[in-house]
């Protein structure tokens, strides 16, 4: 919780990973890495190949040798940015927080693959199946978050025919419904936000869904909360001591965790 907090006073955004999700990831995403079993231990090798699949999918249209820029610019006009992550949804805070108070975004991370020549509208939704229900890479709810940034990439054939279901919208209300991100529940008057991006990456044979999804409710993270409060409250030791040096910091990362408290 300490380390946390540091990280959410001085950075935009956090992305937490959960070693149980990456372990039950499909091999459907693990990139080839050679060499990989020489650097790692084996009980991390497979733990770190949907991780760096993530991350370099996160930096892929900040690297020009692997995406087509014509191809994708003739798609959608514009390109993902590692910092369109986090932007849209910092305008979701109170206005009346200041920028230096404002906790750090946290941005769940998932990661899918469709292993399909044939894109529908039921292609799509498998593929947000696939994403958001079976890899996740961290512990975290969908139909809790204020919403998400998405980027589906893979070859110029697919993603043509993939273009015209983000263009009418398509893609977007299979994300918002009710088995995924529900979009229509909600508390306040702020809207479920569902941002999609289109990347053609030519040595690709599949399409891929990377997707982080905004402060959701995260159960892991909650129980390490619960425990820190206790310590806070009842503790009597050092450990205690540095929680309530910091609580002012912790507070209010937890705070905007869940829609419920997206204003």
């Amino acid at each position: 919780m300490i380390g946390l907090s540091r990280i959410s006073r001085s950075a935009d955004a956090i992305i937490p990973f959960n070693n149980d999700h990456l372990r039950q990831a499909s091999t459907d995403i693990h990139p080839r890495i050679e060499g990989i079993d020489r650097y790692n231990p084996p009980e991390f090798s497979d733990l770190n190949k949907p991780l760096v699949a993530f991350l370099e999918a996160f930096t892929m249209s900040s690297t020009p040798q692997l995406t087509d820029r014509d191809a994708t610019m003739s798609i959608r006009g514009s390109v993902f940015d590692v910092a369109d992550s986090f932007r849209l949804v910092e305008d979701k805070y109170p206005h009346d927080m200041a920028p230096e108070e404002r906790p750090a975004v946290v941005l769940a991370p998932a990661l899918g693959r469709l292993r399909s020549d044939d894109i529908s509208e039921s292609s799509l939704e498998l593929l947000a199946r696939n994403t958001l229900l079976q890899n996740r890479l961290a512990d975290f709810d969908p139909s809790t978050a204020w919403g998400g940034n998405f980027m589906i990439y893979g070859p110029e054939e697919q993603m043509s025919d993939i273009s015209e279901y983000v263009t009418d919208g398509t893609l977007q209300e299979i994300l918002n419904g009710e088995e995924f991100l529900d979009a229509g529940t909600r508390s306040g008057v702020e809207t479920v936000d569902v941002q999609v991006n289109q990347l053609v990456i030519p040595y690709l044979d599949d399409v891929f869904m990377w997707g982080t999804l905004w402060n959701p409710r995260m159960p892991s993270l909650e129980s390490m909360y619960e425990h820190a409060k206790r310590l806070k409250d009842e503790g009597q030791s050092v450990q205690a001591e540095d929680i309530r040096d910091v609580w002012n910091e912790v507070q209010p990362l937890f705070d905007c965790l869940g829609r419920s408290n997206m204003l």
